[in-house]
């Protein structure tokens, strides 16, 4: 058992293994830790670089600067048996905070698929492995955290985070809601702090086209890079990288193949997408996984970084319930471009696949404490 407080809650009924048809993890390039440089120079000198952000370190090459890691060859790793940690940990996130908190990037879609490892299983044995390196990193983040309740105690911003859950608990439903989110992106931009009870849509000032807007530029915000390299990728039912890159013009659907090129395959002017509704099926697919953001530790962590961002101005509630508000907005949009650009309903698989391109960003936002 380790000596430190893990939460797992969220990996509960999924698995985690890999198909070598998807090479999703091989796109992020993995940083090598100081003890796994020295093999990496012996033996592939030629397929390092050196990177200066967010620190000095030594990383594996990508294929063109852009593509794949340049071990990756027909969708397998080279020196598979050799691979950096970073990879090894992958399609698990462990937030370091005031306790170790694992989650699922379900941005993999080996892990919708069933089979394999159980996901809690594979995480305790991840943990166990690791434990040394958590702990170390568990006691400067949890200074971080005093530090932080303390900032908010004294600017009156301060919220309990598990009354905060409590409360999306509790209103779960009401997150499939569009004139729900636009009242709640509208309160949650106050500067007083307010419950979840309060929203009454009796009196909400709902505007479509309003929240299309914020919908659209949420979205949008994560595609506007001209390098592939800062691009959202989405792995797609035939294992093809797909990526989306946005313009003042609109969003231009590229592909990237597997020697690093580029492949034109459509666009589409931004007021061309537009927030499609739901199905039945598809909103218990959105709500579930509401659910699942609203149990991860990254997702407060990343509300109490605004709160840090903006000087304690706003309340912790105010920048968490909006922070949800967007992540469901944003993500509704997406489901709505790859419908566009696929064909997809707005159905349970239709909402899969815009979770699936969506959740790899969502854990990347960042946060107070860490990822390791």
């Amino acid at each position: 058992m380790p000596r430190f407080d893990v939460e797992m809650s969220t990996l509960r009924g999924w698995s985690s293994d890999c198909d070598e048809r998807c090479g999703l993890c091989c796109l992020c390039q993995p940083e090598l830790l100081p003890e796994e440089a020295p093999y990496f120079r012996r033996y592939h000198s030629k397929s390092l670089v050196r990177k200066s952000r967010p620190h000095k370190h030594l990383a594996l090459a990508l294929k063109k600067g852009r593509g794949s890691c340049v071990l990756l060859q027909d969708r397998r790793c080279s020196d598979y048996g050799n691979r950096p940690h970073f990879c090894r940990m992958f399609p698990f996130h462990f937030h370091v905070g005031e306790r170790l908190s694992v989650e699922l990037d379900l941005s993999c879609r080996v892990a919708w698929e069933g089979g394999g490892v159980p996901a809690e299983e594979e995480a305790a044995r991840l943990v166990e492995k690791n434990e040394d390196r958590i702990e170390e990193t568990l006691r400067l983040s949890r200074s971080v955290y005093q530090e932080f309740r303390a900032n908010c105690e004294a600017a009156g911003v301060w919220a309990e985070p598990e009354e905060l859950r409590e409360q999306v608990r509790g209103h779960i439903r009401s997150f499939k809601d569009l004139r729900f989110l636009g009242q709640l992106m509208l309160l949650a931009n106050d500067d007083l702090d307010f419950s979840l009870d309060e929203v009454d849509l009796r009196q909400a000032d709902f505007d479509l086209e309003e929240l299309e807007d914020a919908a659209r530029e949420a979205a949008l915000s994560s595609m506007d890079s001209s390098d592939p390299v800062g691009l959202p990728v989405y792995c797609g039912p035939d294992w093809s990288w797909n990526l989306y890159m946005s313009s003042p013009e609109g969003v231009e659907w590229k592909i990237l193949d597997d020697d690093g090129d580029l492949q034109h395959r459509g666009f589409a002017s931004a007021e061309q997408v537009g927030l499609l509704p739901l199905t039945p099926e598809g909103e218990e697919e959105l709500l579930r996984y509401v659910s699942i953001l609203n149990e991860r530790d990254s997702i407060m962590g990343n509300a109490c970084h605004l709160v840090d961002m903006y000087g304690y101005a706003d309340h912790l509630s105010n920048a968490y319930f909006g922070v949800i508000a967007v992540a469901v907005i944003d993500l509704l949009w997406r489901a709505s471009m790859l419908s566009h650009f696929h064909g997809y309903e707005m159905d349970r698989e239709g909402m899969r696949e815009a979770i699936i391109f969506y959740d790899m960003d969502r854990l990347d936002a960042p946060t107070i404490g860490a990822f390791i």
